[in-house]
């Protein structure tokens, strides 16, 4: 039985298969399967995987029908379909190193889903990291709960074949609104008590399409590869991408950490500024205070004279004199003239 399964999703990359294919092939463990998966392939893709068969008693073609979407059920019948225990992933247009399948073995021994340390080349050759460690509960909790946010590509991915048959659903069409390989990989990290982890060393170099390579032709894809294939093969290949990849790690965390110190700035500004507020709003404040206090006093003194007015005015409606001239007021009413309109 081999000790692992390299799975090669393909529908019409003739071009750039064959050097996937052979970086899967060039494993320090070479007792391996690679399962090309023909998701409804090309003429050319077609010749290109009987090829690569009739070279390596190692490599299998599964030629499907194109299936829906990104051709997802297929993978569930290539995972169902292998051999091995140990399940790896790798684009028809990316490349793994010679150490991959070793490293993830490894982990594999203790874990039921696993990645290289995950990364892409973007058009301009610049290496870009996606920072995740999958043995951290908050990595996994920060996959479950960000929808369109991902740090586990499909190449550079493993699992073993007994979790994989554990879940509930495996390999599905894609919803609306997700991407593939995240809905894939919620389904293993949903699991209670699953058990999954990061190698710290990058050995998958992928150029992925959606990176701004939708537009270019596979004839310059496949140079790109080439280029890309040739220099991992040379010495020390596999020091030099973790050099790159150490220069990038501390690029991020210089850039993280000059955010931090902008934004502890900002922070500092926007307290300061509140405190500047509420020191014009507490003196606002204490001015409309004192104008209250000022209307209350003044408010006061007047009900005081009314009361002596009023007081002073029941004294005289109580007295002899007033009940006396009572009938004269009476009649000066009646002869006061009217002022009625004419």
């Amino acid at each position: 039985m081999p000790r692992a399964t390299v799975i090669i999703p393909t529908h019409d990359h003739d071009e750039t298969l064959p050097m996937a294919v052979d970086s899967a092939r060039a494993q320090t463990i070479s007792h391996i399967e690679v399962m090309i998966l023909g998701d409804g392939v090309t003429p050319e893709v077609r010749g290109v995987a009987e090829g690569l068969v009739a070279a390596d008693h190692r490599v299998r073609f599964l030629d499907l029908p194109k299936g829906e979407h990104h051709g997802e059920s297929s993978r569930d019948t290539a995972v169902r379909e292998a051999t091995s225990e140990a399940i790896f992933y790798l684009c028809d247009d990316d490349l793994l190193l010679p150490r991959h399948v070793e490293n993830l073995l490894a982990l594999l021994v203790t874990c039921d889903l696993v990645q290289c340390r995950n990364g892409f080349i973007d058009t301009s050759g610049e290496l870009v990291l996606y920072p995740t460690d999958l043995s951290l509960p908050e990595a996994i909790e920060w996959h479950l709960r960000t929808p369109r946010r991902n740090a586990v590509s499909l190449t550079g991915t493993a699992h073993t074949r007994s979790s994989y048959l554990l879940l509930d659903e495996g390999w599905t069409t894609t919803p609306v609104g997700e991407w593939p390989d995240h809905y894939m990989w919620k389904k293993f990290l949903r699991r209670d008590g699953v058990r999954a982890a990061t190698h710290p060393e990058m050995t998958a170099v992928q150029l992925p399409t959606s990176a701004g390579r939708e537009q270019v032709q596979q004839r310059e894809r496949a140079a790109e590869l080439r280029w890309w294939a040739e220099r991992l093969q040379q010495p020390h290949a596999h020091d030099w991408l973790q050099a790159q990849v150490s220069a990038v790690t501390s690029r991020q965390l210089d850039r993280t950490h000059r955010l931090q110190v902008d934004a502890t700035l900002a922070l500092r500004r926007e307290r300061e500024q509140l405190s500047r507020e509420r020191e014009a709003h507490g003196a606002a404040l204490a001015a409309a205070d004192e104008r209250l206090r000022a209307l209350q006093s003044r408010y006061a003194a007047l009900s005081g004279r009314f009361d002596v007015q009023r007081a002073r005015l029941r004294r005289i409606q109580r007295s002899r004199s007033w009940r006396l001239t009572s009938p004269l007021r009476r009649l000066t009413s009646l002869l006061r003239p009217s002022r009625s309109p004419p």
